[in-house]
């Protein structure tokens, strides 16, 4: 995962954690807006945008999963999930200490 990108969703996760309903994100000096949404099933903070043409989302974790990371977030813990647009996961935050998943 590119720094740039990982910073990026460092400063969702911090987003996320203050209760923001937008955040500002830069990429390559562009800067863009965009609204933090919650999902309409379980009400899960969710934000999609745009890094180098490509498309990502970052998920506040569903507890009710049953992962390891949903036992996680049932602690207390602050996990959020980031995806590719075609679904892949590509990192994870808990508390702010990001992992990125095996390529």
């Amino acid at each position: 995962m590119e720094e740039s990108l990982r910073k990026i969703f460092a400063g969702l996760c911090q987003a996320f954690a203050n209760g923001l309903s937008s955040v500002t994100i830069n990429c390559a000096g562009d800067e863009q807006t965009v609204p933090i949404n919650h999902t309409s099933v379980r009400n899960l903070k969710i934000v999609r945008f745009e890094f180098n043409g490509d498309y990502y989302k970052a998920i506040e974790q569903n507890p009710e999963t049953g992962s390891p990371w949903a036992t996680k977030a049932l602690e207390g813990h602050r996990v959020v999930q980031l995806l590719a647009d075609n679904g892949k996961y590509i990192a994870v935050s808990d508390d702010g200490n990001i992992t990125e998943y095996p390529v």
